[in-house]
């Protein structure tokens, strides 16, 4: 019953654990969005600058060439990006049997105070991973201990007297 017990506290361990990974990957991929698009939005400028001063003459076709390069570069990584968000808030809302509104990253007010944290610590010792890496760890210093005693020698001291023809 213990092992089952420890197996269902591992379990949603390993879902809570998913479930703030799926979170966190969202909101990472929101704000890598917004920075893609902004990184967009200032390529674009510079193409038109580069473009109005190669009409005038004052830049090279190259430098025109490089920035639309650059353009058609950041606009995919803007798309991948778009796809990596979709396939985190699937991951999410598969988690949360849901479908996840807006995400956005948490506030100060979720920080843990001291005595939440000393709670949380005693909870991550208390893990069942935890406790099986413990239970490993004396099993593997019995054995260390079994291997150094069998390093050293063995003596074998025997006495024998004879006493009336008989030996003792």
């Amino acid at each position: 019953q213990q092992a089952a017990v420890a197996e269902l506290v591992r379990t949603r361990l390993e879902l809570g654990q998913r479930t703030i990974d799926a979170y966190y990957s969202v909101t990472q991929a929101q704000d890598e969005e917004i920075q893609w698009r902004n990184y967009v939005g200032a390529l674009k400028k510079l193409l038109d600058t580069i473009t109005r001063r190669a009409d005038q003459g004052l830049a090279p076709q190259a430098d025109v060439e490089t920035a639309v390069s650059r353009l058609k570069q950041a606009q995919a990584q803007t798309e991948a990006n778009r796809a990596r968000l979709l396939t985190n808030r699937a991951v999410l809302a598969s988690l949360l049997n849901a479908t996840p509104g807006s995400l956005a990253w948490p506030d100060d007010s979720f920080i843990l105070d001291d005595a939440a944290q000393q709670s949380a610590a005693s909870n991550r010792d208390e893990h069942p991973d935890v406790l099986a890496a413990r239970a490993e760890l004396d099993v593997q210093k019995g054995n260390a201990k079994v291997a150094r005693a069998s390093l050293t020698p063995e003596v074998s001291l025997q006495h024998r007297q004879q006493v009336d023809g008989a030996e003792f």
